[in-house]
């Protein structure tokens, strides 16, 4: 399941046509966007950190895509000491975890709803 949305929601409703179009099935662009979103009063989340940028933009992986009962993520070898943060619908954060290269993450112990993951790298191999 998938909430797609950008600042004002036409990016986001040309970033869900593609998906459909690739066989995503549950796919839910937010209208209106962010602008929106906040205007409703809805709270709006921002975690922020600076780190060295040495990890590729292609470093985190869903696996599979899209996601089923039981899915993972991985950092693809490229970091350690990660942490996965995921959210609900509201932004309100239900569970933090803390793992080392990969995740797997059981979403029937979730309720129905729309989830989003932010994954935070803090440890390049190389450091």
């Amino acid at each position: 399941m998938y909430l797609v949305y950008c600042g004002s929601g036409t990016r986001s409703a040309k970033a869900c046509d593609t998906m459909i179009k690739k066989h995503y099935v549950e796919v839910y662009n937010m209208l209106g966007g962010l602008t929106s979103w906040k205007t409703a009063g809805y709270p709006v989340v921002i975690t922020t950190s600076i780190v060295e940028n040495t990890i590729s933009a292609k470093a985190n992986t869903i696996f599979p895509n899209p996601v089923t009962e039981t899915s993972f993520i991985e950092t693809l070898g490229e970091s350690r000491n990660s942490t996965l943060i995921i959210f609900d619908i509201y932004g309100r954060q239900i569970k933090k975890i803390f793992f080392n290269n990969k995740v797997n993450i059981n979403h029937e112990d979730y309720s129905p709803g729309i989830y989003m993951y932010q994954v935070i790298c803090t440890s390049p191999l190389n450091s």
